[in-house]
């Protein structure tokens, strides 16, 4: 009896989905918690800058809506950056250059984790992720500020 690769059961498809399923609540997850962490950070700035200066509430609403959406969209961009390994030989270079040292003080042999950038690079790739909610929640705040700076 041959087994053929090319046989699809049932529950391949039902964990396909499953997947899909899990990955899009993950992803609504994640987009929620940014949109908390941008709410408690432009509050916290808000107050902040209310504190500090003479204008009006709503100009700070504006100036702290752009701000933590500026800061927010930024670390997205950068997550989406990195996902695609533009500083996989930087982070290489911390990594060896701290095997380095530390090794360099201790009489131990030279042993590192990684030895080259290629082995580095298909580890670091199984692991990445993009953090587009950040990036997505960031863009949301700088449309409202930008909507609020129309009634400042």
């Amino acid at each position: 009896m041959e087994f053929n690769e090319d046989f699809n059961s049932p529950f391949d498809s039902i964990s396909e989905e499953r997947k899909k399923e899990e990955k899009k609540i993950a992803f609504n997850k994640s987009l929620i918690k940014a949109f908390i962490y941008g709410f408690i950070f432009s509050s916290v700035l808000f107050v902040i800058l209310v504190l500090n200066g003479t204008k009006g509430y709503l100009y700070y609403i504006v100036n702290s809506f752009f701000v933590v959406g500026v800061v927010l969209a930024c670390i997205g961009a950068l997550s989406a950056i990195k996902k695609e390994g533009l500083f996989d030989i930087i982070e290489f270079g911390f990594i060896q250059l701290g095997e380095t040292i530390k090794y360099s003080f201790s009489n131990k042999d030279m042993k590192r984790v990684d030895a080259d950038l290629i082995s580095y690079k298909e580890r670091k790739q199984a692991e990445r992720i993009a953090n587009w909610p950040f990036f997505i929640a960031g863009v949301v705040y700088i449309v409202i500020s930008f909507i609020a700076l129309m009634f400042v």
